[in-house]
């Protein structure tokens, strides 16, 4: 590895440039990606080791971004646990989805390194070819949930609610067969040879704050934990964090993901100075004018980037529309910036 600021930023360390990487870097935004996305399906792309490395690495050459992560589909471990996933560029369905308890007995927990070495061989791939690091992820529990109980995500995952509501304990077990699968899942990354972690928890910014903290905080803390034994940072994401900054401080997470409904300077804080931040620009202000671009991206760094403990990304992902050239003119704006 040539470039570690990333991982520096990780652990609160100070920097020579604030890093930068950008969610769903690696996608339809670029044309390269296009080109193979027309000879190959997605799950192909996905289970190939070799195809799958290469598109990891695409944005450290055309972006020049501080850290990759790995091409995978969230929704990757639910297959071998006994659900059939139709994965494609749009939201991923769930042929048989969860309706009862009894669907919950055939869900099984397997041999990650054996059911998903695919996975395991893109990082072994990775590792001898970048030069910056690597971030693999897993999915938080309710996320995971979010698609086999609502098939699709919803837009307000009201099933998911009233199964808290009215059958809590089917849903605490649910959530510890799925935890127990992401940290399995992390563990293997690691072990294998990434660098860093991210864990999705994306939707559980629906709750709120005290089904958060009942249902959702114990399974992120344990994660989090298990991940953390190995020696490397741990990145914690949740769509719609707002209000539960402090409750993720708590997690143990190493760094906080945030989106752009809440201030930058507000979130930080209230994290603490202990935890860095990643975040948190709108992703579509990439599709607004180039001197909106720069005005916004400095706003970011101007109320960040004063102290250690900074990484410079998206709310989100980046949106399929996006012009390239916009996204290279985020790093060109990070990289005009010292700290």
């Amino acid at each position: 590895m040539v470039n570690d600021r990333f991982l520096k930023a990780a652990r609160c360390e100070p920097v020579d440039f604030v890093p930068v990487w950008f969610m769903r870097q690696a996608g339809r935004y670029l044309k390269e990606y296009s080109a193979l996305r027309r000879k190959y399906s997605f799950d192909q792309l996905c289970r190939n080791p070799e195809l799958a490395a290469t598109i990891t690495m695409l944005p450290v050459g055309i972006l020049g971004v501080d850290a990759a992560i790995l091409f995978c589909d969230l929704l990757t471990p639910l297959s071998p646990m006994g659900f059939e996933v139709i994965l494609g560029e749009g939201e991923p369905v769930i042929a048989n989805p969860v309706r009862s308890e009894s669907d919950i007995g055939r869900m099984r927990l397997f041999e990650v390194f054996e059911e998903l070495s695919f996975v395991m061989e893109q990082i072994k791939i990775l590792r001898r070819e970048l030069t910056v690091p690597l971030i693999g992820f897993a999915g938080g529990p309710f996320t995971l949930a979010s698609y086999l109980i609502e098939n699709a995500r919803a837009d307000n995952f009201a099933k998911l609610k009233d199964l808290l509501k009215e059958s809590p304990d089917f849903a605490t077990r649910l959530f510890e067969i799925l935890s127990e699968l992401s940290s399995r899942f992390l563990e293997a990354q690691i072990e294998t040879g990434a660098d860093a972690v991210q864990i999705f928890e994306t939707w559980a910014g629906a709750l709120s704050q005290s089904d958060f903290e009942r249902f959702i905080y114990p399974f992120l803390r344990e994660i989090i934990a298990r991940a953390r034994k190995r020696g490397i940072p741990v990145i914690v994401y949740v769509k719609g964090v707002s209000d539960k900054i402090e409750i993720l401080a708590r997690t143990g997470a190493n760094v906080i993901s945030v989106d752009w409904l809440i201030d930058i300077a507000e979130a930080k804080k209230r994290a603490g100075s202990s935890i860095a931040l990643q975040g948190n620009l709108d992703p579509s202000v990439l599709l607004q004018s180039e001197d909106m671009i720069i005005r916004k991206t400095r706003e970011i760094l101007d109320k960040a980037a004063a102290t250690p403990g900074f990484i410079f990304n998206l709310g989100h992902g980046i949106l399929p529309e996006t012009d390239v050239k916009k996204v290279k003119l985020v790093v060109e704006t990070v990289r005009s910036f010292a700290p």
